[in-house]
């Protein structure tokens, strides 16, 4: 979905905003993630079960951090591992296709079969959403910010459709206040 499209202009983000200031405001960041989800959706059926994965392994991976630290112990694994986790999906999309070709020409001139790879299609965003979840994870490891208990708050700061795929990336610190409690005035 484009923000400019008719569909969101006149559908999407009325219906979006509606339902938004008609809940409790303690249902407020479950609504914006799913308009979240769905705006992702709209354009990446497929991909947004990796958006997903994404968003709960760094839930998980920022508890991990928490619980390290708690105990006194060596947080630097743990955070290792998560951006590791993060960059293997960006780095097999972007690029899968061009290593590929690539070990291809090297294996024709040994003689060897070669690999196959269907022509792999980048998901919209991935960059965007991999380095907002990996800012978390820093922003809890240098302990700028608080680790997320709620991971639907955590979801709505990888998946926000206003950013998601147009950017900028933000650090989770900027944010994390606005996420956890907002207050939106009419001004």
């Amino acid at each position: 979905m484009v923000f400019s499209s008719i569909i969101f202009l006149y559908a999407f983000l009325p219906i979006t905003l509606l339902i938004y200031f008609s809940v409790p405001q303690k249902y407020r960041n479950h609504v914006l993630l799913f308009a979240s989800l769905l705006f992702y959706a709209w354009g990446e059926l497929g991909y947004v079960l990796l958006m997903v994965l994404s968003i709960i392994v760094n839930w998980l991976a920022g508890l991990g951090i928490q619980a390290k630290r708690l105990a006194g112990k060596n947080t630097l694994p743990v955070l290792t591992v998560a951006i590791i986790l993060n960059l293997a999906p960006l780095a097999f999309f972007k690029y899968g296709n061009f290593l590929v070709d690539n070990a291809n020409i090297g294996l024709q001139l040994l003689g060897l079969p070669h690999l196959e790879l269907t022509l792999l299609h980048l998901p919209i965003g991935i960059s965007f959403f991999t380095f907002q979840a990996i800012s978390y994870l820093i922003d809890v490891y240098r302990g700028q910010a608080t680790v997320q208990n709620k991971p639907v708050n955590l979801a709505l700061y990888i998946s926000l459709f206003p950013q998601l795929i147009a950017g900028p990336i933000i650090r989770y610190k900027d944010v994390e206040r606005e996420i956890n409690a907002r207050v939106i005035r009419i001004e």
